[in-house]
């Protein structure tokens, strides 16, 4: 019986079983978070810990900033740890610290502090690369002018508590943390100072369109990165990232030109992965019609392979051209940064009065100190090899061994030769079509040879 005035609500089983995998989900985040806090901060489960950081921040400011600092390296670590480039401020006070049913007071003031000194910033202020409004600074500079008047509240304190806070803000330490990760990454398969990436490319290494977009909002804020975009039909996207920590140059025509190739090199990767995929799955195929006995769709299927294995060949001989054109281009930045670098030298030498003599003197030091390492290195890889010559015995005798074993497989795994039908012939197909005789011709042996593994 329900109580008057309530009614009875039905839940479908597949609801019902969604709703507990959920909790039960959410139960194993809360306990692994706390798993967590107890590692990090071993005096969690005391009670005198407790008491002391969670009550509220009374008194004055001065009183309560240890405190203060100690949640706002807190917040930051469970952020870390939990791989959150945003945080949900809701989240953050009511989930995040609970200890035995109870949340600490105060939090709100804590996002407010770290908001006002920058360790907290908003999504739209990383996207527009701007800082706090002016209306913002007015407002707040207003609201402590009468608090100190005596015309508002008790404290400043208590006024900031009532403000309101963004429900999602953007750590940034972590942001900093993503942005030299994405310029670590770029810069190990590039040796330039400059890198141009895809907007596919840097998404993927931010894992996914918003940190990706954060990302490359604090690069461009900084000057360390500069949007891309080569009008075509295909609209394609880019950014050019300065990858040694200097501001990056302007963009170039040749900058546009290098993202169209690239994109267009991404394009084919994907279409390459694809045709793998198509010839692995009609390979598959094959050989379950070919055991089957169906002969007429295992030679559709089997030349169906021929043509996507074509296919497959073209794309990646595209690829190889476009990967020599990229590499040609980089010998060319690199030619270019060797030639700058000799006449600095040449200018340097000039201005310090230095003769010919002393640069060839320099010279003949570094040969030798060049040789010294080499001969270094030749008699500590001498001294392995006469390590390794004295085991020679060992390795033939377990190479024998291992020959002995392959030998025996090889005679307990021979087939048995196959038994042709009374009145068939490999040989005897008609062909259908005169033009396709030859490539026929190719695929019945091909057949012939598979049904000889398959048999």
């Amino acid at each position: 019986m329900l109580a008057e005035g309530m009614s009875e609500t039905i839940i479908q089983p597949g609801i019902t079983s969604l709703y507990l995998s959920s909790q039960k989900m959410m139960t194993e985040k809360t306990s692994l978070l706390q798993a967590f806090l107890e590692q990090e901060w071993p005096e969690w489960r005391d009670d005198d810990f407790a008491r002391a950081r969670f009550k509220a921040f009374t008194g004055q400011k001065q009183d309560w900033e240890e405190r203060i600092n100690f949640w706002r390296d807190a917040i930051v670590k469970v952020a870390r740890h939990l791989d959150l480039l945003i945080i949900d401020t809701k989240e953050v006070q009511q989930k995040w610290f609970v200890r035995d049913g109870v949340v600490p007071m105060g939090l709100k003031l804590v996002l407010l502090e770290m908001q006002k000194s920058g360790e907290l910033e908003t999504v739209d202020q990383i996207l527009e690369n701007r800082p706090s409004t002016t209306l913002e600074k007015l407002s707040s500079l207003l609201r402590r002018t009468l608090g100190w008047a005596g015309f508002i509240g008790p404290s400043d304190e208590y006024m900031e508590t009532e403000a309101q806070i963004e429900e999602r803000l953007v750590v940034r330490s972590i942001l900093q943390e993503r942005a030299a990760y994405l310029i670590k990454s770029l810069a190990e398969n590039n040796f330039s100072s400059v890198c141009i990436a895809t907007l596919s490319k840097i998404k993927k290494l931010c894992g996914g369109a918003e940190n990706a977009e954060l990302t490359i909002g604090y690069l461009l804020l900084h000057n360390k990165a500069k949007y891309l975009a080569v009008n075509s039909d295909d609209h394609i996207e880019g950014f050019k990232l300065s990858l040694n920590g200097k501001d990056v140059s302007a963009v170039s025509e040749n900058d546009r030109h290098f993202l169209q190739l690239q994109w267009t090199l991404e394009l084919l990767q994907i279409r390459l992965n694809t045709l793998d995929l198509k010839v692995e799955t009609t390979r598959t195929e094959l050989i379950k019609v070919a055991k089957a006995g169906a002969r007429h769709d295992a030679l559709r299927r089997l030349r169906n392979m021929k043509l996507l294995q074509v296919s497959r060949d073209q794309c990646a001989g595209f690829m190889d051209k476009i990967e020599q054109v990229l590499g040609v281009i980089a010998d060319a930045e690199t030619s270019k940064k060797v030639t700058e670098a000799i006449q600095v030298g040449a200018a340097a030498i000039k201005e310090n009065h230095v003769s010919l003599d002393d640069v060839h003197s320099c010279l003949d030091e570094l040969d030798e100190a060049i040789t010294v390492q080499r001969e270094i290195e030749d008699t500590i890889g001498a001294t392995h090899l006469s390590k390794l010559d004295e085991d020679d015995s060992l390795f033939e005798e377990e190479l024998a061994t291992l020959e002995k074993e392959l030998q025996e497989q090889e005679i307990t795994s021979l087939p048995e030769a196959p038994k042709a039908q009374e009145g068939v012939k490999v040989s005897s197909v008609k062909k259908s079509d005169s033009e396709f005789s030859e490539a026929d011709q190719t695929l019945e042996k091909e057949f012939a040879k598979m049904a000889l593994e398959l048999a």
